[in-house]
């Protein structure tokens, strides 16, 4: 139980140390350095997590490289293969903090799973993203002509990337359950 806490504290002190140097660091670089200590952490502490991490990272790159047209941040922004890194890691650490939130949780059944997980989802996502667009200034300048979801004014992208924005992460999860059903089987 003591390790649990442990990991729970460092996992919450490098979430609580990513939200303090978001506004003063370059975004790109924050997000591809907390990629890359999140990637050696859960290869010495939560092997069985590197699946989620692979299965995020893939589903952010495929997503990055179908909206890559509307992902256009300043021009210094670090680009992989023409790919934003900044969304293309965001979206993939995003995804997998959902995951991880699942293995605090441990809900009764998958049903339940999916109910908690898309509400937290929903809402972690929409206060994420007011909060990066109305108080830290973050804008994707490729959408400034699309309008925001009503009431927090966020998420400024065309209809068909707000409804992947929203649910994405439901899926994802639902994802990771067949994932571990396949690997069970084998």
């Amino acid at each position: 139980m003591e390790n649990k806490n442990l990991e729970m504290m460092f996992e919450f002190s490098l979430f609580a140390l990513f939200i303090i140097m978001f506004p003063f660091v370059r975004k790109d670089i924050l997000v591809f350095a907390f990629y890359v200590i999140i990637y050696f952490y859960i290869l010495r502490f939560k092997r069985k997590s590197i699946k989620y991490l692979g299965l995020s990272t893939i589903i952010a790159i495929t997503w990055v490289y179908i909206a890559k047209d509307y992902y256009i941040y300043t021009p210094d922004m670090v680009k992989l293969f023409e790919l934003d890194v900044y969304p293309m890691l965001a979206w993939a650490l995003g995804l997998l903090a959902l995951r991880e939130l699942y293995d605090y949780i441990k809900p009764k059944n998958n049903f339940n799973a999916i109910i908690i997980l898309t509400v937290s989802y929903i809402i972690l996502l929409i206060s994420l993203e007011t909060i990066s667009y109305h108080f830290l200034g973050f804008k994707n300048s490729g959408f400034k002509t699309y309008p925001g979801l009503p009431i927090c004014d966020c998420i400024h992208v065309p209809l068909f990337m707000q409804i992947y924005y929203l649910t994405i992460g439901p899926i994802y999860y639902m994802l990771t359950i067949l994932l571990d059903k396949f690997i069970k089987k084998e």
